[in-house]
């Protein structure tokens, strides 16, 4: 099931080790909802964003592709993906996320909370990923916003799964199988993107 979200949303960071990451009571629910396809996907997918950030129909883009890259990823993998949150942010509550959870006061693309007590349960996870981090990696690479984003939650659905990109091998492999499924799944690459001029949807 996919319910896409845009409004007025707060992260916390849980005392417990296994609590969400984000406060469901401090979110406005106020934004369309997207059915549920005939057939469910095994992961029940929420994409919400805080006022101003992304317009609604980038979190509703976000939303259906997410959708499609865990059902490919789950295939892949041979994993059972239960529930996805994700929250959509600026630097100011990256900063104090990303300072509470680690103790690094700076700002970051994407911070995963595993929320599972045992790693052999199907994947519930909360993602928060930074659209001002996206602005300005999307800026750079001339993509929009929306496929940074995406980015961001593919990389942190990984993470869950036991990939890492902590030394340069493992980077490598991470950051080339996230453009493998998004262009599996009819976005393209993001990470690696080719240069606009190349990029299919620019042609004549």
């Amino acid at each position: 099931m996919l319910v896409a979200r845009s409004g007025d949303c707060v992260a916390a960071v849980a005392a417990m080790p296994h609590a969400s990451a984000i406060n469901p009571d401090e979110m406005d629910a106020s934004a369309g909802d997207r059915a549920a396809s005939d057939e469910p996907p095994a992961a029940r997918i929420e994409v919400r964003a805080a006022p101003g950030l992304v317009q609604p129909v980038q979190v509703n883009w976000i939303a259906a592709n997410l959708e499609r890259a865990a059902a490919l990823i789950a295939a892949r993998e041979s994993a059972a993906i239960a529930r996805l949150n994700v929250l959509i942010v600026d630097d100011a509550r990256m900063i104090a996320l990303h300072e509470s959870h680690s103790g690094d006061a700076t700002t970051t693309d994407v911070l995963t909370f595993d929320l599972r007590t045992d790693k052999r349960q199907p994947v519930e996870a909360d993602i928060v990923i930074c659209a001002d981090e996206a602005a300005s990696r999307a800026a750079e690479l001339q993509h929009p916003i929306e496929r940074e984003l995406l980015l961001y939650c593919v990389h942190g659905l990984l993470h869950c799964l036991g990939y890492d990109d902590q030394d340069e091998d493992s980077w490598r492999r991470m950051h080339a199988l996230e453009d493998d499924i998004l262009r599996d799944i009819g976005v393209g690459a993001v990470f690696h993107a080719p240069p606009p001029a190349t990029r299919k949807e620019d042609q004549p």
